[in-house]
């Protein structure tokens, strides 16, 4: 889900910066301030949604390791009780 909505972001950001300066020039200065201002919350989004991604996807060692990152007390007990 959020990399359909970093794509999505990513493409109205560039619509809104590719549009700025002909809205500039048809429509005046102040509403293509108002487009950059826009380009730079959607890149914000963007900016938000990958990291939500980042933050919900397992890191490499999870992936190759899941025992000793969820419970790495478990080990250490293992090997103090067969003494």
């Amino acid at each position: 889900m959020f990399l359909r909505l970093r794509i999505l972001f990513t493409i109205l950001s560039a619509i809104f910066i590719a549009a700025l300066f002909p809205v500039g020039t048809f429509f005046g200065w102040g509403w293509a301030g108002a487009c950059g201002l826009i380009a730079l919350l959607f890149f914000g989004f963007m900016l938000l949604c990958k990291q939500s991604q980042e933050n919900n996807q397992p890191s490499p060692d999870e992936i190759n390791n899941p025992d000793t990152t969820e419970n790495p007390e478990k080990d250490n007990s293992a090997d103090t009780n067969s003494n």
